[in-house]
């Protein structure tokens, strides 16, 4: 999914002979290289339905999402960790033993007590035109962040943190969140959505759960009508609008001549149906 971007280097100063990299930062980095087979979620919604498969974590993979959480920039490497995370923070506390939702408690305490990290990531997403998440991957990758995010939003409300700094980050996901249900629902371009919409109705199978804000969420984007006339039938549009230019061009009594017409030549067209259906006996014999 991020293959096509590039680790940068800033300049070092040339008093700096060697650079020491942290065994976290080493086993990020090899990650990143090797992103596409190391990723959990390898397109779930071109085989739906299908199971949710939730990362089992170790001591390292939790200090790299603490170092990547407390950084104050967003940088190619955090968006693969993003990746792996968001799946943390989606996994029902039902299928979970104690040690697990220990450590999902621990990484929203964390998305909370450093905010700047989610705001980044919103951030990303907001500066591509929500209107391009055409392909399958794209709406995949937007799915489970906003659901992610989501989660995290259920955590605060939950926890009712009257904290300003926490207040900031739950309008901006709230916001957020209605910004994509503004899109899928009300802008007649639900088809283009359906992947999205199918998915929502998938994980909320997945999550099993009964409420909650999650929940009420992904209920909000399955139950979207998929309008399929207007993508199906684009061709019957521009046919219909072709001749209605037509006819709009044209004097009223040439127009009066030409329904006329149309409407003898439906009315024959009628005919012949009509005898098909109900042969005569000399038809029979033939």
């Amino acid at each position: 999914m991020y293959a096509h971007q590039s680790l940068v280097f800033e300049p070092q100063p040339k008093s700096v002979t060697s650079v020491i990299m942290k065994h976290s930062e080493i086993s990020n980095l090899l990650r990143y290289d090797h992103v596409e087979h190391n990723k959990t979620n390898t397109w779930y919604f071109d085989k739906l339905p299908t199971t949710l498969q939730f990362p089992s974590l170790t001591k390292n993979d939790l200090k790299i999402f603490a170092e990547t959480i407390q950084r104050e920039i967003l940088v190619p490497l955090d968006t693969c960790t993003w990746d792996r995370m968001r799946l943390c923070l989606l996994e029902p506390a039902w299928l979970q033993n104690a040690q697990r939702q220990k450590i999902q408690r621990s990484l929203f305490e964390n998305l909370i007590t450093h905010p700047t990290f989610l705001e980044n990531i919103i951030t990303q997403y907001q500066n591509r035109d929500i209107e391009d998440y055409s392909s399958l991957e794209d709406q995949e990758t937007l799915f489970f962040t906003i659901s992610a995010l989501v989660s995290v939003l259920e955590y605060i409300t939950t926890k009712q943190d009257g904290h300003e700094q926490t207040r900031a980050l739950q309008n901006t996901i709230t916001q957020y969140k209605n910004n994509i249900l503004e899109c899928i629902r009300h802008r007649q371009r639900s088809k283009e959505w359906e992947p999205f919409i199918r998915g929502a109705d998938w994980l909320k199978e997945e999550l099993q759960e009964d409420d909650g804000i999650l929940i009420n969420f992904l209920n909000s984007v399955a139950i979207t009508p998929i309008d399929s006339s207007k993508h199906d039938n684009k061709e019957i549009d521009i046919l219909q609008a072709t001749m209605d230019n037509f006819i709009d061009r044209q004097p009223m009594e040439t127009a009066h001549q030409l329904n006329q017409q149309m409407n003898a030549f439906k009315d024959m067209l009628d005919g012949i149906f009509n005898n098909l259906d109900n042969p005569t006996d000399r038809d029979k014999l033939d």
